[in-house]
């Protein structure tokens, strides 16, 4: 699974693969259990992120203040 995952960058130029849809419930476990660590050790998923929300990340802006009622 890990080299067809592989395949499917290379060849296609993708940067995600939406599993949910495609995988049983219940074998997500495998996915997160042996398809993740392998990706990992070949440099092809993410060990860590940079801190921040996304809106952080997305717009350079930190999170919005709830606007104050006078």
């Amino acid at each position: 699974m890990a080299d067809q995952l592989e395949t499917w960058q290379d060849e296609t130029g993708i940067d995600g693969i939406n599993l949910a849809f495609a995988v049983a419930h219940e074998s997500m476990r495998d996915v997160v259990d042996y398809i993740v660590p392998e990706l990992q050790r070949r440099g092809r998923y993410q060990r860590e992120y940079a801190p921040g929300t996304l809106r952080e990340k997305l717009t350079g802006q930190p999170r919005r203040q709830a606007a104050r009622c006078a």
